[in-house]
């Protein structure tokens, strides 16, 4: 048995899997394997995956038919081995201590769960530290910062115990290619014995520049109704109306989605119907800003264009020059 199984989903990545492989090949801590999944690629993928395998002992392949990022990442999870697993993305790459130092946190704490900080990469040499401050190392605590968007949902700064999660039967949901990841650490946090530790540095690099066509930046009405499945199922495991603010705020946020989609009016009024009064009251009692307001109104009206367009130029342009102004202020 090996420490830890790292598991990355590839499709169609041929242009930076090497990159991502390269950086794993490299760590300190050397008692690990590479699962790749490579999900029905139909560019050199699968070819680059078999390269590597074949150099490498610890690399292994599964070969599968494209079913997408969710059922990939559940494939290499029932392959993993490792005492740890750990997930990443083909398109990112990771700094050679990684793996060493989340397993040294893990064993330390006798941790269920380790937590990390992370870069969000615009170029190869630039990137933005994200930190993920969290109010207390609880499950509970956890499950509420990622419900509310205080913690993201990714897996992949992340390092889990293999036999936590197969005792709590967390597993990825299958056909939901859009929060997934998501979806799989709530489900992991719902239960109250979950130990968390904490590593305050970066490890791992979102390459945001590289592969600007990235399944998670490919917004379409799919996605909105894979969120919406997401808060249904969240909703249904929660007991005695707990975390309503944090749901509340994940319904706002499938609107807000729905804008940042490829989604037609029509398509919105199709997924949205039961919804819009309860969209209303949401606006009516919040504290949003008034072209936020503005633009969920438009849309609510039939005229999503207009309220994608207000929406677009308030968070990319009023939001960017008022955080530089305060920035000067201070």
């Amino acid at each position: 048995m090996k420490i830890i199984s790292v598991i990355i989903p590839v499709f169609n990545a041929e242009l930076y899997l090497r990159r991502c492989l390269d950086s794993f090949i490299v760590q300190t801590l050397t008692d690990f394997e590479l699962i790749l999944v490579d999900d029905g690629s139909n560019d050199n993928s699968g070819e680059i995956c078999d390269e590597y395998a074949g150099q490498q002992g610890n690399i292994r392949v599964i070969h599968q038919t494209n079913q997408g990022v969710s059922a990939a990442r559940q494939a290499g999870l029932d392959a993993a081995s490792g005492q740890y697993v750990i997930f990443a993305d083909p398109d990112d790459w990771v700094e050679p201590t990684m793996l060493e130092e989340l397993f040294e946190v893990a064993i330390n704490n006798d941790a269920d769960v380790v937590l990390c900080d992370f870069w969000i990469n615009s170029s190869a040499a630039e990137g933005d530290r994200k930190y993920q401050n969290l109010r207390a190392l609880s499950s509970d605590s956890v499950l509420s910062q990622l419900i509310s968007g205080e913690l993201h949902g990714f897996t992949w700064n992340k390092l889990y115990r293999s036999s936590c999660l197969r005792k709590h039967h967390v597993t990825f949901p299958q056909g939901i290619n859009y929060s997934e990841d998501l979806w799989f650490n709530c489900k992991l946090f719902l239960n109250h014995n979950v130990k968390v530790a904490y590593l305050q540095k970066p490890f791992y690099h979102y390459d945001y520049y590289t592969n600007s066509s990235g399944l998670s930046r490919k917004l379409t009405a799919r996605s909105v109704k894979d969120y919406l499945s997401f808060i249904e199922f969240i909703h249904d495991e929660l007991q005695d109306g707990a975390f309503k603010d944090e749901l509340a705020l994940l319904r706002f946020n499938a609107i807000r989605l729905a804008f940042r989609s490829d989604c037609s009016s029509s398509a919105f009024y199709s997924i949205f119907p039961e919804r819009f009064e309860e969209f209303r009251k949401i606006l009516s009692s919040s504290d949003m800003p008034i072209a936020t307001k503005y633009g969920l109104l438009l849309a609510l009206n039939g005229r999503l264009a207009c309220g994608r367009f207000l929406l677009t130029a308030y968070e990319r342009t009023y939001l960017p020059i008022a955080k530089a102004l305060a920035g000067m202020r201070n």
